[in-house]
């Protein structure tokens, strides 16, 4: 998973990188720094470690799935700086963007709370839902049914939880891998800086 989630924007950064290194060779093509600083900018901010984007997925992956609270903690407070920007900023999308995520995290604990609660019950769930029988269906469905808010009781969203929780089954990546991912993340976190 952290594989296929960096292949996204890694990929971005490095052409923007390079695009850029091209241009400071004393290349006067306007458009291509345009797409150069377009490429960095949105594949950086992709790389934020906020929920859904793929850093906040690697995040997930990586170091939330051994101290599941830690998620809530960085929710919570990357959702309040982000609303503290956009205010200091006076960028009303950006604020919105923060109060929604800080608001996330209070979910999120309860789906980590109902997760705990199920894998007491139900220690070794299948992670594919097609291996699962009809207690393990049913005690998955009303897990996820308590975590969700009542004003968003839809089909999609139990669905949505309940993936959630089956992804919590998960084995968490080994300390080498966990590592050679971070670093990753973190070279193209680095890359991009010269490009910018």
């Amino acid at each position: 998973d952290g594989v296929v989630t960096l292949l996204g924007p890694l990929p971005g950064i490095a052409a923007g990188a390079a695009l850029a290194v091209v241009l400071a060779l004393g290349l006067d093509l306007p458009r291509l720094h345009e797409v150069a600083l377009l490429l960095v900018v949105l594949n950086v901010f992709n790389l934020l470690p906020l929920d859904p984007l793929d850093g906040g997925r690697l995040f997930q992956s990586v170091l939330f799935s051994r101290h599941r609270l830690l998620e809530v903690g960085f929710t919570a407070v990357t959702g309040v700086l982000l609303l503290v920007m956009g205010i200091l900023m006076q960028e009303p999308v950006v604020a919105r963007i923060g109060g929604a995520v800080a608001l996330s995290a209070g979910f999120r604990h309860r789906v980590l709370r109902e997760l705990r609660e199920l894998k007491e019950a139900h220690p070794h769930l299948p992670g594919d839902p097609a291996g699962l029988d009809g207690e393990q269906r049913a005690a998955l469905f009303a897990a996820a049914r308590a975590a969700t808010p009542r004003a968003g009781l839809s089909t999609r969203a139990i669905v949505a939880v309940m993936r959630s929780l089956l992804d919590g089954y998960r084995p968490s990546p080994s300390l080498r891998a966990s590592v050679v991912l971070m670093s990753a993340w973190a070279t193209g976190c680095l890359l991009a800086v010269p490009a910018l």
